[in-house]
């Protein structure tokens, strides 16, 4: 009975964000699309230009992003599907690092939860699924935190 309350709140937190997420799958910021045509003319061209036989101007927004675009065609999965796959999965990890942090941090779980409760929904649902390179870099962000507090045991 402990497991099952202890998990729940977690659980039903990500379930509510999962439909969110999926009420805005069909959204896709344009500009994500940049990275995307990097991404394929590296991939095909080797050329990290956005059009092909042009001077290289870095016009993309995020350099770590385009590299992992370039994953798409390597697995052979849609480019757009495949970053809102992504974006779900880094937003979701983020949500797991964060309590994880939070609860090191403030040694509470409602305060734990409380942050993970605002993570979830500032209003960034739509983003999550957009193609952009946001929760990669929350993800990466949180990762760095966590790995610096318990490395060095700072709190």
């Amino acid at each position: 009975m402990r497991i099952r309350n202890k998990y729940s709140f977690r659980i039903a937190l990500h379930l509510i964000l999962l439909l969110l997420q999926l009420l805005f799958w069909n959204f896709t910021i344009d500009d994500a699309f940049i990275s995307f045509k990097y991404a394929k003319n590296l991939f095909f061209n080797q050329e990290m230009v956005f059009n092909i036989g042009e001077a290289p101007v870095e016009g993309y927004s995020n350099f770590l992003w385009v590299i992992w675009m370039m994953l798409s065609f390597v697995f052979n999965v849609e480019i757009v599907l495949f970053s809102k796959v992504s974006g779900l999965i880094f937003c979701h990890l983020s949500v797991l690092i964060l309590y994880r942090l939070a609860f090191r941090i403030s040694k509470s779980k409602d305060l734990s939860y409380i942050i993970n409760f605002f993570l979830c929904f500032n209003s960034k649902h739509s983003s999550m699924v957009s193609g952009r390179f946001g929760d990669f870099f929350i993800l990466l962000s949180f990762t760095c935190i966590s790995l610096l507090f318990y490395s060095r045991c700072i709190c």
